[in-house]
């Protein structure tokens, strides 16, 4: 078995894909928990899916839980010490979703909707949008989910100064949610929607969705449109440092223009 230690007194143990007989398994097993250092506090334990027949054991025998599972495999883990406080990190369970507020020149927003909501909120517009991929920052994510059900591309200007934090959902498994808009600005303009997501798709005049007696948007989004017309400098700017990590700050120097415009 492979082992690897870690800074915590933590090891990780990868259960070998070509072990599957259970009986034999099992005194392996016992063999190599009795030799770990004593210090030792946290067992993780990778399971292949092919190796699946071993987790019973691992349960029944050795008291291991459930952490986390991936599609090929699952991770297991014990906590040693008596005396003390599990304090293995749990599993991340935060979705990070995004928006895209797609204005163009002549002051019209990029409005669907989608085919899979709650009937109460099926008359409703909102941005495009989804969840993050693997390996997207926040700004790729917007751009791709725009262009998935839109066909509408677009380069970035920033993210709006308003994050929704969500926590105990029970369609995400009691996870949380976190979600972004971005300011795009379109560089086409010809709809063609994803018939598999979206039913309907348009550009719409702000100053017709900001009406007072227009109803027909989620009310937060409204704000947001507002928002970013009233303070069009007043964006969070992306900083990819490294191919796989973007910084977001405040941009100040537009930050200051915007605030000297309002005064």
């Amino acid at each position: 078995m492979d082992l690897t230690f870690d800074l915590y007194n933590g090891v990780t143990i990868i259960v070998p894909t070509n072990w599957n007989d259970a009986k034999t398994f099992k005194p392996k097993f016992e063999d190599l928990m009795s030799n770990l250092d004593k210090g030792t506090r946290g067992v993780w334990c990778k399971v292949s899916i092919k190796s699946s027949q071993l987790i019973p054991v691992l349960v029944e025998e050795f008291s291991f839980t459930f952490h986390h599972t991936k599609t090929d495999y699952i991770m297991l883990t014990k906590w040693l010490p008596k005396n003390e406080m599990n304090v293995l990190p749990q599993y991340p369970i935060t979705n990070v979703a995004v928006g895209g507020l797609v204005m163009n020149d002549q002051n019209q927003v990029l409005l669907v909707k989608e085919l899979f909501i709650l009937p109460e909120y099926k008359r409703l517009w909102k941005f495009p949008g989804g969840s993050i991929d693997i390996g997207e920052s926040i700004t790729e994510a917007a751009q791709r989910e725009v262009f998935e059900e839109t066909s509408i591309k677009t380069e970035v200007v920033g993210i709006l100064p308003d994050i929704r934090h969500t926590t105990n959902i029970d369609s995400l498994f009691q996870g949380s949610d976190m979600y972004f808009v971005v300011k795009l600005k379109p560089i086409t303009n010809t709809i063609k929607i994803d018939p598999k997501e979206i039913y309907k798709c348009k550009w719409v005049d702000t100053k017709k969705v900001l009406a007072t007696n227009y109803d027909g948007i989620f009310k937060r989004l409204k704000k947001m449109i507002a928002f970013s017309l009233e303070n069009p400098n007043l964006l969070i700017k992306e900083n990819k440092t490294h191919t796989n990590r973007s910084v977001y700050q405040i941009d100040k120097q537009n930050c200051q223009n915007s605030v000297n415009t309002n005064n």
